[in-house]
């Protein structure tokens, strides 16, 4: 299963700088073997590089798991708009 590589996302924003990224793109749902996006540990990172977090919810709506993770990174890091 593919996840959330934390440490690559963290060095690229370091890289590139925050003034040059547009925004960090994370998803609730996807298709195998991909796995669902770390929000909340994205979310923290985003506050802290100070770069805008959106999160494609297409099919999560009608998830409570999926909902609950994006209050949590809302309220404890920082996501735009899902």
């Amino acid at each position: 299963e593919l996840r959330t590589d934390l440490d690559a996302l963290a060095a690229k924003l370091s890289e590139i700088g925050a003034d040059d990224v547009l925004c960090v793109l994370t998803t609730t749902s996807c298709f195998a073997p991909r796995g669902v996006d770390k929000l909340l540990d994205v979310a923290r990172l985003c506050a802290e590089q100070g770069v805008p977090h959106l999160c494609n919810n297409a099919y999560g709506v009608q998830c409570d798991r999926c909902m609950k993770a994006i209050a949590s990174a809302s309220r404890h890091g920082r996501l735009d708009c899902f």
